[in-house]
């Protein structure tokens, strides 16, 4: 099976999504591209991660509007009882007044220390991580659900080697029983054989029920209704191919801390908690603000000018001026929030450092996998070869009279035992290839799902 280092991949999951309607009513062939798609499409493990992305582009533009100038609008209608003394009758009387207040204020920061660039860059960096999360992410899934698939075909397969002994097992019942009847085989041989058949039936009822499990599996993770009827279309044996594709670790350890989504994402936080530090330090600076204020008023107890006039004419005011703040002593708040931020980044590095020992671990444990995968389809395609060769030697010795249902019996379950581990072998190589394309990172891996579109 070829490995192509190509893009495309996003052609396969619109295809996917379009075919999510008819794979929910109806019994449709659902290849690997389209469980793969599906899987992307219900994710709820993907929905959480789009979910805190859009909640880190919403902490993105708050740290866009702290560089805007707020505005506020205050309207005071206000009516007074009171007594007051009238100087002009000489009298205390009880005085009734309205009053009305209009009042506009806004405020911009000129300069903090430069606290909201440091903020407003965090939050980009976050959100720029969120974001790589999320695409190692839609990784992750696609390749569980890829593996997913091809285990059904594997199980498949299996399957397909248990019913050929049983009716290997079951022609020769019929031959055991007609050398009963011609007196040259014993009852036991029959009675033996009998058993040796109704094993071999249970081997397939297990099989079988791997393989229904496996579907289950599948269908769960494509959050399919599990009584659904769904056939599968994927790779055979004939398809697969365990051509050494000849990998090395040095340029998949490079590759890897190059192309890695979880990677660069953790750099991206490291890189946000250094803008932390920048934002926290930033009290220890002086902060300048510009404030505008603008208003006027009106009081029934002017009698001589009326209500348009004052608002208007009389009353009206507005003022400009600038704030300098000065930290002097903020009981050590600041020294406090700065050491926090920066235990938080040696926290982000340690993370870092586990996660490239972590990624180069995972690719020497794929890679020592795909090896040992290709060196048992090699032990396994010569020990069915010899198996079968040794069976049909039995079974004419068998029939000849030479060789006894023991040893007849012994060489057919070697013979079947070969056959499946040739089998999972061929399929293990398969996966150990998409393991190591997956964890390497970018965008090959995904290609070589296209690939097995069989």
């Amino acid at each position: 099976m070829p490995y192509l280092r190509t893009k495309g991949f996003s052609a396969a999951v619109v295809t996917g999504l379009i075919y999510l309607s008819a794979v929910a009513t109806s019994a449709e062939d659902l290849t690997i591209e389209h469980a793969v798609s599906i899987a992307l499409e219900r994710s709820s493990d993907l929905r959480r991660l789009e979910n805190q992305v859009d909640l880190n582009q919403t902490a993105v533009e708050q740290g866009r509007a702290r560089f805007q100038p707020d505005l506020n609008l205050s309207i005071s209608p206000s009516e007074r009882f009171g007594r007051t003394f009238d100087q002009s009758i000489g009298q205390v009387k009880t005085q009734r007044s309205e009053s009305l207040s209009l009042n506009a204020s806004s405020r911009i920061n000129l300069f903090n220390g430069y606290a909201d660039q440091a903020a407003l860059a965090a939050a980009r960096l976050d959100l720029q991580a969120g974001q790589q999360d999320l695409a190692r992410a839609r990784h992750r899934i696609a390749y569980s659900a890829a593996a997913q698939f091809l285990s059904i075909f594997s199980a498949e397969e299996l399957i397909a080697v248990e019913r050929e002994n049983i009716a290997a097992q079951r022609q020769q019942l019929d031959r055991i029983q007609a050398y009963w009847e011609q007196g040259t085989r014993s009852r036991a041989d029959v009675l033996q054989q009998q058993a040796t058949l109704a094993a071999a039936e249970l081997r397939l009822l297990n099989a079988e029920q791997r393989h229904q499990l496996a579907e289950l599996r599948l269908k769960e993770t494509l959050q399919i209704d599990l009584a659904s009827d769904l056939t599968f279309s994927g790779p055979s044996l004939t398809d697969l191919q365990t051509k050494d594709l000849n990998y090395t670790p040095e340029p998949l350890i490079q590759d890897a801390l190059e192309q890695r989504h979880d990677l660069t994402g953790q750099q991206l936080r490291i890189a946000a908690a250094q803008e932390q530090i920048r934002q926290a330090r930033a009290g220890l600076l002086p902060q300048v603000n510009l404030s505008i204020n603008t208003g006027t008023n009106y009081s029934s107890l002017n009698e001589r000018d009326g209500f348009g006039d004052q608002l208007t004419d009389l009353n009206p005011s507005a003022s400009i001026g600038l704030n300098l703040s000065l930290p002097i002593f903020d009981r050590a708040l600041t020294k406090s929030q700065v050491a926090r931020s920066q235990v938080q980044l040696k926290n982000q590095k340690i993370i870092l450092e586990d996660l490239q020992r972590g990624i180069t671990f995972e690719l020497h444990q794929t890679l020592l996998d795909y090896r040992t995968a290709l060196k048992r389809q090699a032990v396994a395609a010569a020990r069915e070869t010899a198996a079968a060769e040794a069976l049909a030697a039995m079974e004419a010795r068998y029939d000849s009279g030479s060789a006894t249902f023991v040893e007849l019996s012994q060489t057919r379950a070697q013979y079947v035992d070969a056959r499946g581990s040739w089998v999972e072998a061929l399929y293990d190589v398969t996966l150990a290839q998409l393991a190591i394309e997956y964890n390497r990172g970018g965008e090959a891996w995904q290609a070589a799902l296209q690939q097995m579109n069989y």
